[in-house]
């Protein structure tokens, strides 16, 4: 974002990492600068870093790929920035299709749970969001070598500097999750998971370790656990006694979360799918973190995890 003569001026970069399709050459078509990087190790921050480091405007507003910005987001949130401590501003998130499928429509009430927070400082929202230049660089950028959760990581990092990253109730996006089959949603939170420990790992001696309140492992084992526990209790007791407490367990946590959720799902329904959504998705969490563990010790090293 530029301003020239009292006017907001919009450079627009596309950065691509090895896309399929002729996404690129679109862009090129309509003249908008297109950089293409190697896909040999795409990730997102190394994207992100290649598109505000190619221009030398004061405000950068990141986008990704699956997302619509809202007309007014970039106008409106740039007021915010007269407060010089701020460096980053970020707004409010749905889905595009809700309806398209089960799995859209969580994670479209995953953003309304989650991500609709109250106007306020946060140490998250920095992929997508309206960003200044010069906090960047004091930071360095993104880490490159994250596949996920880049994000939280800058988000910290930028903090620790002082700096605020700044929640705005604005409309910002509109996000297409495009998941259409279970297979799909699995991998996106297995990814998550995977992503989650390594962030963990990068933060574990900090005064606030990330995703302890996002993620649990003992949780996810529960949830894991739970089946074969009332099946050798079942077993072993010749009776439906430990069957119904796991059963009881299980029905009181997802009761939990659900009056947890509710002033921000906006519906009993919406908040019901979201403590469904918020303890099954711990599954796949675990199996990435997991996944994380082995290829530390096997000192391998992971690509990005893709779920389309």
């Amino acid at each position: 974002l530029l301003h020239q003569e009292g006017r907001t001026v919009f450079e627009i970069i596309v950065v691509d990492s090895g896309s399929t399709d002729e996404s690129p050459l679109i862009a090129e078509h309509a003249g908008i600068r297109t950089i293409r990087l190697s896909p040999d190790a795409p990730t997102a921050a190394r994207a992100r870093n290649a598109g505000w480091r190619a221009t030398s405007a004061p405000f950068v507003l990141f986008l990704d790929g699956d997302c619509l910005v809202e007309p007014e987001f970039a106008v409106q949130a740039l007021e915010k920035f007269q407060d010089p401590g701020v460096a980053v501003v970020w707004g409010r998130l749905r889905e595009a299709f809700p309806s398209a499928s089960l799995y859209n429509r969580m994670m479209d009430v995953q953003w309304v749970c989650l991500r609709n927070l109250p106007a306020g400082p946060t140490f998250y929202g920095t992929g997508v969001g309206l960003a200044r230049r010069s906090a960047l660089e004091a930071a360095g950028g993104f880490r490159d070598s994250l596949t996920a959760g880049e994000n939280t990581e800058l988000g910290r990092r930028l903090q620790a500097l002082g700096h605020v990253v700044l929640h705005v109730e604005l409309p910002m996006v509109r996000h297409d999750a495009g998941m259409l089959r279970l297979s799909q949603y699995w991998r996106r939170f297995v990814r998550e998971g995977y992503s989650y420990a390594r962030l963990e790992e990068l933060f574990e001696d900090s005064e606030q370790p990330l995703f302890r309140f996002e993620f649990s492992v003992v949780g996810g084992g529960l949830l894991v656990a739970a089946p074969a526990v009332a099946l050798a209790g079942y077993a072993l007791l010749g009776g439906w006694l430990v069957p119904a407490l796991v059963a009881g367990i299980l029905l009181a946590r997802l009761a939990h979360t659900t009056i947890q959720s509710l002033p921000r799902a906006g519906s009993l329904r919406a908040a019901m799918l979201f403590s469904l959504h918020w303890h099954f998705k711990l599954i796949p969490n675990l199996v990435g973190h997991l996944a994380y563990l082995l290829d530390k010790r096997l000192g391998r090293r992971r690509g990005l995890i893709e779920y389309r």
